[in-house]
């Protein structure tokens, strides 16, 4: 057993991650899993509906389109919304 953690700064990460909101990407993933099967695309409209809309996740940044870009979901761009490779493969 070991007396020192083996990440000593996992405590302050996941402490940021609540701040930003991050404690329901799991589920807006599964979310945006199934618009994604259902329409068979995501468009820049669907999108700004599912993150801005207070039916839905109600946000009020576009920070989210980020973390999804780095877990290769979606790539947000001023004109488009490109579906990427780990979002493909979840269908």
């Amino acid at each position: 057993m070991s007396l020192f953690p083996t990440d000593p700064y996992g405590i302050f990460l996941r402490r940021i991650g609540y701040s930003v909101g991050l404690e329901d990407t799991a589920t807006r993933v599964e979310e945006l899993e199934a618009l994604n099967l259902s329409k068979r695309d995501v468009t820049i409209g669907m999108w700004d509906r599912l993150v801005h809309s207070p039916d839905c996740w109600g946000l009020k940044t576009r920070h989210i389109a980020d973390v999804f870009r780095s877990l290769g979901l979606v790539w947000r761009t001023p004109n488009d919304l490109v579906i990427l490779e780990n979002l493909d493969a979840m269908a």
